[in-house]
């Protein structure tokens, strides 16, 4: 990005500064006051009478930025979508995985989903993973953590402690109850016992969810072994087919039976993948024999609302389906083998009861599947296509890496998204606009008189020394500096909570976010009036002067960014280098949190780091920045060209900055592909617009209505090249070409068979159920 920022202001300054800055030099607009009062109005364009054909010189100067932005653009966009290729091209198994969105309740299971795909792509589907609700299971894990935590700094403080020393103790019971029901015990002991209930807990819990699965997964073989889902006409040419690929004469019966041994076949790997074995399965199989004739529901009859269709007796086939579930789950609901020396009778006890139908129905499974293929055609393809006609439904995207996805986001439903999604919208906005009350409060609360007005020592001691005045004088702004700061990781965390299902979307919802707030607070805000209320009152009296509210305030405000940009360049850039920001977390974190153990030296509090634990860099808050610098320099460019020898010197120095950081510093949490650029590229045509609409106004300030004419002829081709760009190139670097996919697969000669399927679908396991269900304090 900043090197095509410096490509396009570098390529723009050859004109602007040669032809454009002497023209607005010897102009003589400019009275001696004005000019004395700002140095600056005698390099811009406010130095030009009105009328004077030199105006002119201005418009070819927009005109030739924008050519040149097109130019770099186009090739940017070029050498992406080359490299987007060559990344979809990897062999990793999130490449052949697609993210289903918005999965029917009726089909949220992986025998199910496999069916459907393997009906639409047939012997392509390597693996399923669908997305179960495991917020229980998660608390389990949690409160483990917390007991381990605090378990390994008390063995740590009895080691370090005297040979007689006293063994530490601690009270128990109800933090709310009264000091009678409190009891004193040894705290070791205590905890090691919790500890251990705990791990059974977590080892119950995993196997129950586990067991769940595959009895859902078995009777959907067994509905495919007596023809429920191959009855209907959907899903004849899909038995038709396997029969073909087995070598079979073609008979009903003879499909049937083909197409359930390769359900099977899935089946008994998806079982042998989750811990379980032939014996669990067929014991599983026996105790649910009842209710084995009733049809399971077509997974395809699905009436307009998602909801299943009724059969002929009133009674959906999924709530037959639940039904027969919870008598096999209900019979087999008993644990049949030892964990790590804990009872069977211990671990039978911990059992929750057996889940009703609509629980196991609406509670059990999440809305999100990931779908592994066994081809990259296959995956491109599904990655492209609508799946149903059901609006909303079996929405497919290009699956985030395993490491990059919010798991505990997997069980949110669509509406709840929207609702979420609502609200975080509606609060950024009172946001934006109110945002001036929590800055007035802080010069209120903060400021040098403010504070002295507290105390009568601290009033007379900045009288009489110096020093401790600048000291308050630097509070007010760091203040502020700690509230800019604050911003993006509200906005990251208002995405979490909003239901995002992984942190590279979040991240670009967050990085259009915090660039709007940048664009409206501190450029035009800044720029226009002191509040967005005053900004919004001007352009709704005057509808028709929005053009030159920009072109009458902008060509003042030169002096302002260029500062801006300097003191960027100067200190921003030296804070990133030397890391100073997270030199003071992680002076905080030490005052506020135990640094003991090795898991304590790991943990993650509010944010904070350890200064040896860099994390990973902040895209939405530095592009966001970063991306109003490039606004300014456009804006500026031929209105007041000294703008372009600051900025271009900062481009350089924050690329190199960077590309420093993100190399030897900061660790990547996740990989795109380049995801990014495309939000990069629209925010670059912002400020081209942008630039272009503040010409405009001041060449209509400058009665210079021709030369506006042709500016506003500009607006219109910068909106046309976008629309042919996105429309060009979004579509071939969002997906591996068909053509491509197919020759890596004839080149890569994919098994169809064997340790694949285990490849493609042990990512997707949520890291809950794959999560060791016993584990002991770290040796410290």
């Amino acid at each position: 990005m900043y090197l095509l920022a410096a490509k396009i202001s570098a390529a723009t300054a050859v004109y602007a500064l040669c032809v454009v800055l002497p023209v607005n030099v010897v102009g003589d607009n400019l009275t001696d006051e004005e000019a004395s009062a700002n140095s600056f109005s005698l390099l811009s364009m406010s130095n030009v009478a009105p009328g004077s054909a030199t105006l002119w010189v201005h418009a070819v100067g927009t005109l030739l930025m924008t050519i040149a932005a097109f130019f770099f653009l186009n090739g940017e966009f070029t050498t992406y979508t080359r490299l987007r290729h060559a990344y979809l091209k990897m062999r990793a198994p999130h490449m052949r995985t697609i993210l289903l969105e918005d999965v029917p309740a009726e089909m949220r299971g992986a025998a199910q989903i496999y069916i459907y795909f393997n009906h639409l792509y047939p012997n392509s589907i390597a693996s399923v993973a669908c997305m179960q609700d495991l917020r229980p299971l998660r608390r389990l894990l949690e409160q483990r953590e917390s007991t381990l935590a605090r378990l390994e700094r008390l063995l740590l403080r009895r080691a370090r402690a005297a040979p007689n020393a006293a063994e530490p103790t601690m009270w128990t019971g109800p933090a709310l109850a009264p000091c009678a029901s409190c009891e004193r015990v040894e705290a070791a002991s205590w905890l090691q016992q919790r500890l251990d209930a705990l791990n059974a807990a977590i080892g119950v819990e995993q196997s129950l969810r586990l067991q769940r699965l595959q009895l859902m997964d078995r009777r959907v073989l067994r509905e495919v072994e007596a023809g429920g889902y191959l009855s209907s006409a959907t899903f004849r040419p899909q038995a038709a087919f396997a029969a073909t690929a087995q070598g079979g004469g073609g008979s009903d019966k003879e499909a049937t039976a083909a197409y359930a041994a390769s359900i099977e076949d899935y089946l008994v790997r998806l079982g042998g993948r989750l811990g379980f074995g032939d014996q669990d399965e067929r014991g599983a199989e026996s105790k649910g024999g009842e209710g084995e004739g009733a049809p399971l529901l077509d997974p395809f009859a699905l009436d307009d609302s998602g909801d299943s269709a009724s059969d002929g007796e009133g009674v959906s086939g999924c709530q037959r389906l639940s039904t027969e579930l919870n008598s096999s789950i209900a019979l087999d609901h008993e644990v049949t083998d030892d964990v790590e020396g804990i009872s069977r009778e211990e671990r039978q006890a911990l059992l929750p009861p057996a889940p009703t139908p609509h629980e196991l129905r609406l509670t059990g499974m999440g809305p999100r599947a990931f779908v592994s293929f066994k081809t990259f055609a296959g995956a491109t393809i599904a990655r492209q296509v609508h799946h149903t006609n059901k609006v909303g439904r079996l929405r497919a995207y290009e699956a985030p890496e395993p490491r990059d996805v919010y798991w505990q986001n997997a069980h949110i439903r669509r509406a709840t998204r929207l609702r979420r999604r609502v609200l975080v919208d509606a609060f950024l906005a009172v946001l934006y606009v109110f945002w001036v009350v929590p800055v007035t409060g802080l010069y209120l609360v903060f400021s040098t008189e403010a504070l002295s007005a507290h105390s009568a020592l601290l009033r007379d001691s900045c009288a009489r020394d110096g020093w401790l005045c600048t000291a308050l004088d630097s509070v007010q702004p760091v203040m502020l500096l700690a509230l800019m700061n604050a911003l993006p990781p509200l906005i990251r965390a208002l995405g979490v909570a909003e239901g995002s299902a992984a942190e590279s979307w979040n991240q670009k919802v967050a990085l259009s976010r915090y660039f709007y707030f940048q664009v409206i607070n501190v450029f035009l805000v800044t720029t226009i009036a002191g509040t967005v209320f005053d900004t919004l009152s001007l352009i709704v009296d005057s509808p028709s002067k929005a053009l030159t509210l920009l072109g009458e305030s902008l060509p003042k405000m030169c002096g302002f960014f260029c500062e801006y940009v300097l003191i960027k360049m100067l200190s921003g850039l030296w804070i990133e280098l030397s890391r100073l920001f997270s030199l003071l977390q992680h002076c905080a974190l030490v005052c506020v949190w135990p640094m003991a153990t090795r898991r304590d030296r790991r943990a993650v509090v509010a944010g904070m780091r350890r200064y040896d634990d860099p994390g990973w860099f902040n895209y939405p808050k530095y592009l966001a920045q970063d991306l109003l610098v490039v606004v300014v320099t456009f804006t500026f460019a031929c209105i007041n060209p000294f703008i372009l020898v600051v900025s271009i010197p900062y481009y350089l120095a924050a690329h190199l900055t960077y590309k420093h950081q993100m190399l030897y510093v900061y660790e990547p949490v996740y990989e795109t592909g380049g995801t990014f650029f495309p939000k990069v590229f629209r925010r670059f045509i912002f400020a081209i617009f942008t630039a272009q609409a503040t010409m405009a106004g001041v060449l209509i300030l400058k009665t210079a209505y021709y030369q506006a004419a042709a500016v506003v002829l500009l607006m219109v081709a910068t909106w046309a090249f976008k629309s042919q760009q996105r429309g060009y190139f979004e579509p071939v670097s969002n997906a591996l070409p068909l053509e491509v996919a197919t020759v890596l697969d004839m080149e890569s000669e994919v098994p169809r068979e064997g340790p694949l399927l285990d490849e493609m679908s042990n990512p997707y396991m949520q890291p809950e159920l794959t999560a060791k269900a016993v584990v002991q304090p770290e040796p410290q």
